[in-house]
């Protein structure tokens, strides 16, 4: 699975109040399987964090494969664009990038806004 933004905020948060919720009750259905996110999700996740917070940033992303944009995930990028335009969508870019990198990995995107990727070429959502 790739985990979106929504869910890295919600699982740090959780940590971070120790006060399990529903990114935490979702991450203990899944066992082993690991989650990945893409390195625009933890970019996002970041921009939360002060400078004096970078290694607490690191620290939590520290337990994900990040997965590095690539010239593949660019095309799938332009395809998912292009298509969301098409049908007059409008989606974020980074909510772009972050569906290109599932698709590219084939895998699930986990996240608490479905609606933001549903119906998206090759993307399977699986909501928490």
């Amino acid at each position: 699975m790739i985990a979106d933004t929504t869910f890295l905020i919600d699982l740090e948060r959780e940590v971070k109040r120790r006060t399990p919720g529903r990114a935490a009750a979702f991450l203990s259905t899944l066992g082993d399987a690991p989650i990945a996110v893409s390195i625009v999700a933890a970019a996002e996740l970041s921009e939360g964090f002060a400078d004096s917070g970078r290694a607490s940033a690191y620290r939590f992303l520290k337990h994900f494969t990040i997965l590095e944009v690539d010239a593949e995930t660019g095309w799938i990028w332009s395809r998912l664009s292009r298509q969301a335009r098409l049908d007059g969508r409008v989606i974020g870019d980074n909510d772009l990038w972050i569906a290109a990198s599932a698709a590219r990995h084939a895998r699930p995107l986990v996240t608490r806004n479905a609606r933001d990727f549903q119906g998206l070429p090759g993307i399977v959502v699986v909501e928490y």
